[in-house]
């Protein structure tokens, strides 16, 4: 667990009232108490973010460059109807698809599958696999309802007409060749065999967000603190010791997103986080993706911020 240099700035601010410096990270040293604090900013979205990977191929590379550009164009146009600045949208560097690969892994797989099975294989397609290019869109539409229900009305309607626009260009994409036939009836089958929540290739992916300020932050740190501290002065009671100098403080950042679903949590962090990482490249460093309150749902979204902290441990004066 690491421990962000900016979070630590903004707590040691913090705890100047209290006299306290927080120290490098450490591994607990043997006679420490570790409490742990929570803090969370709740708050109606500011906007809403809409990334999708946008889709084009070709014969070979120069015509599917080609027809990239008019699907960025075309989702660029979808966008402005809807109300969203040209400035508010940012289209990532294209790059050659991965599909070709993934093509050859289920060819092989299917063909192992038939010599378990004590078939013959077919003869592999002497048509050349088209050539596939992507580049991702990602832009923010503000949002200005403050009632729940007028935000969920304006939201909802949001979603379903860039659905409906087809921004990623998955229309095109299904006027599959042979080959694009064979491997759509292949995974179709494997999926069949296996649950995969990823988002798949081309859908937009819809999040809510808010921004959180540096004064807001630096105040949910310290309220996180003090709530480890309090932790941390019940424990050391519970051995009949008292709480001494603050020996290791750590923020983990990486629970800041604090993203809140009231559905299986789990399995849709992971894939959005499989989807936005392997898939969605930003220029963001990583304390400016932090300061956010993010939600999955148009309602209130979550920034939460989770502190650490040990301390040493001294005996009570009555028993010295």
């Amino acid at each position: 667990m690491k421990t962000h240099p900016r979070s630590i700035q903004l707590l040691a601010v913090a705890l100047a009232s209290w006299g306290l410096a927080p120290v490098s990270a450490q591994t607990p040293a043997a006679g420490t108490v570790t409490g742990h604090g929570a803090a969370e900013i709740r708050r109606q979205p500011e906007f809403l973010r809409v990334q999708v990977e946008v889709l084009a191929k070709g014969k070979d590379l120069k015509e599917a460059l080609a027809r990239l550009r008019a699907r960025r164009q075309a989702a660029q146009k979808n966008l402005e109807l809807l109300g969203m600045a040209a400035s508010a949208m940012e289209f990532g560097e294209p790059a050659i698809s991965t599909d070709k690969n993934e093509r050859q892994r289920h060819m092989a797989m299917k063909m192992m599958r038939m010599r378990v099975q004590g078939k013959k294989p077919t003869d592999k397609p002497k048509e050349a696999p088209p050539i596939i290019v992507s580049s991702v869109l990602k832009a923010e539409l503000p949002l200005r309802s403050a009632d729940p229900e007028e935000l969920l009305l304006t939201a909802h309607a949001l979603e379903e007409k860039m659905k409906a626009a087809d921004l990623g260009g998955l229309k095109e994409l299904k006027q599959a060749s042979a080959q694009d036939e064979e491997l759509a009836q292949e995974q179709a089958a494997e999926a069949m065999d296996m649950e995969d929540d990823t988002p798949k290739r081309g859908e937009p992916v819809f999040l809510y967000v808010s921004k959180v300020s540096d004064d807001e932050k630096a105040k949910a740190l310290a309220q996180a603190f003090r709530k480890a501290k309090r932790d941390a002065a019940v424990l050391a009671q519970a051995a009949g010791a008292e709480l001494a100098a603050l020996h290791h403080l750590e923020n983990d950042v990486s629970q800041n997103s604090g993203i809140d679903d009231d559905g299986p949590f789990e399995t849709y962090a992971y894939r959005m986080n499989r989807f936005l990482m392997g898939r969605v490249h930003t220029d963001a460093s990583t304390a400016e993706q932090a300061a956010e309150a993010i939600g999955l749902k148009p309602g209130k979204v979550v920034y939460r911020t989770i502190v650490s902290a040990s301390f040493q441990l001294k005996k009570p004066a009555a028993d010295k």
